[in-house]
């Protein structure tokens, strides 16, 4: 299958902090056997630890280098042995694990050299075709919405979260925590890291979100879905201005955090002959 799809980013460095700790990616493809391909990423640096920013960017730039690299052999590999989608995202699912344990590793390895600690959450978000593969880190979170609800795919690795599950706070108590950006697991300060992912096959008019915590934190998922929903994803300049929006409301909430935010709007099937995708950048992956 192959979407019309519409793109807007945002990051900001928030109204109290100078340098913006968080780093986003998107990237586009096309392969001949597999249909278009999109990626996006955002991590967010922890601004508790130090040179969260560097942190960030180390695990962007490695996921880039895997989407020009790595990925374009294993969907050649695929490709040969005459694997469907679903086979071939089983095999991603395994080299992010490898991706995120040895990035994890080479953080920690950085920071004992500078006598200091860094980390980023990620979430991330692959599609081929129409099948589509999440895994996240952190509290950075991923949501869908399509003509008739909102879903979260990602479920936060924080303290909060955990004793949300567990009944010892309530949603109210939660809200009013200081601790909510107590994290559970990160990339960079934690002995491993053990992703959640999340698989399953997209449908047509679907608004794709990933976001940092600065950007969710104030937001209340009635007013995200009204936001994000498809028929408020006319074109990149409103949904561009509906982001800018979004992160004024959080500001005037309180929210001091960075700010990140990809959305992906992914509408009717698109004609064969004209494949848009929403980065300027684009590979041609011959496979």
């Amino acid at each position: 299958m192959r979407f019309a799809a519409n793109k807007a980013v945002l990051t900001d460095a928030g109204a109290r902090h100078l340098v913006n700790q968080d780093t986003v990616l998107l990237k586009a493809a096309v392969s001949k056997r597999y249909g278009q391909i999109f990626f996006a990423v955002v991590c967010d640096g922890l601004g508790g630890l130090s040179r969260g920013e560097l942190a960030s960017a180390f695990l962007a730039r490695r996921m880039e280098d895997w989407f020009e690299h790595d990925l374009v052999r294993q969907l050649k590999h695929a490709a040969d042995l005459k694997e469907d989608v679903r086979f071939c995202l089983r095999r991603v699912r395994l080299m992010w694990e490898d991706l995120f344990a040895g990035t994890n590793d080479e953080l920690a390895r950085m920071g004992g050299s500078r006598g200091i600690r860094m980390g980023t959450t990620v979430v991330a978000f692959l599609m081929i075709g129409s099948q589509y593969l999440v895994a996240h880190v952190g509290d950075s979170r991923l949501y869908l919405a399509d003509e008739s609800r909102l879903l979260c795919l990602t479920r936060d690795h924080s303290l909060i979260r955990r004793q949300l599950d567990a009944g010892i706070l309530t949603p109210s108590e939660a809200a009013a925590s200081d601790r909510k950006s107590v994290l559970l697991q990160c990339i960079g300060a934690s002995c491993r890291v053990h992703p959640d992912f999340t698989d399953g096959t997209l449908c047509r008019n679907t608004s794709v979100l990933l976001c940092s915590d600065g950007f969710w934190r104030r937001q209340r998922d009635g007013e995200l879905y009204e936001a994000i929903r498809c028929d408020r994803a006319g074109n990149e300049e409103e949904m561009r201005h509906t982001l800018e929006r979004m992160t004024d409301y959080a500001r005037k909430r309180g929210e001091h955090d960075n700010i990140s935010v990809i959305w992906l709007w992914f509408a009717a099937e698109a004609p064969e002959e004209t494949v848009p995708v929403p980065c300027a950048a684009r590979l041609a992956v011959q496979c």
